[in-house]
């Protein structure tokens, strides 16, 4: 392969799943900071990377990739030389949210219908909008999932000759998810996009862990999504198709602190 080196801010990454060929993997997305545009980068092997290259949301690394064939022709897909990652900065909100939301701002779409109209023309599959109105927060036992939310969820693969596995990886038996409604005119009906984000499945996972106690881990996710962020937080959505279904997902959250006349509330 003939990489090209990238310097990428980090917004999303994929709680970790298995991979038959590349062992655990994080599926990560952010902007390459050169040409203002979306990428998403995979594989990422996170858990045999040196540590002083793990990396997290916001931070900037540097490292070599190169466009791949994607599958469903999602065309920010590249192909990452994970082992040339290196730490560069990560920017962080100690003094303002300003740093982020001065990148992340000007990549805003309209709405999700616009991503959906923007992928028919250039396969664009990835994006950010502002929601107009969150409807609800929702946590959804993965018995009442739809089966490819189930497949997602518990981290169910395929090979190339057809058999099926299932990740040992720790998974979240629950569906997070946000309804809310678009500030655009075509957007008729609400729309309730799962959650596929580390930092969600990991406040569940490490509170479980600590407390023993499941309830409490699912009150301090609903605390924080719901609670906390509709009364303190402006949400933003980054939003990305995932590659064997080609389903809309919020991939992350980005919670800047609002304006008080930015207040969203539960309809």
């Amino acid at each position: 392969m003939t990489y090209q080196k990238k310097q990428v801010l980090v917004v999303a990454k994929t709680y970790p799943n298995l991979s038959r060929k590349y062992d655990r993997t994080v599926c990560t997305a952010g902007i390459d900071l050169q040409a203002k545009s979306w990428i998403r980068i995979f594989p990422i092997r996170f858990f045999d990377l040196e540590y002083a290259k793990r990396f997290s949301k916001w931070d900037v690394i540097e490292l070599e990739v190169e466009p791949t064939k994607d599958k469903y022709l999602r065309k920010e897909s590249h192909h990452a030389h994970d082992s040339s990652i290196q730490k560069l900065r990560h920017i962080d909100t100690k003094n303002n949210w300003e740093e982020r939301k001065s990148i992340i701002i000007p990549m805003q779409k309209k709405s999700v219908e616009d991503l959906k109209n923007q992928y028919k023309l250039d396969h664009t599959s990835m994006g950010v909008i502002k929601p107009k109105l969150i409807v609800d927060f929702k946590v959804t036992p993965i018995d009442k999932c739809r089966l490819w939310e189930k497949a997602l969820i518990m981290g169910i693969q395929q090979t190339l000759d057809g058999e099926h596995y299932q990740s040992p990886l720790e998974k979240i038996p629950y569906k997070f998810s946000y309804v809310f409604k678009c500030d655009d005119s075509d957007c008729t009906k609400n729309h309730d996009l799962m959650i596929e984000d580390w930092e969600i499945c990991e406040l569940y996972r490490k509170t479980k862990q600590d407390t023993k106690d499941e309830q409490y881990a699912l009150a301090q996710v609903s605390e924080k999504y719901k609670d906390r962020f509709l009364t303190k937080n402006e949400l933003y959505f980054v939003l990305g198709t995932e590659s064997r279904w080609n389903k809309w997902l919020i991939i992350s959250v980005f919670y800047p602190m609002k304006q008080p006349q930015t207040c969203l509330s539960l309809n």
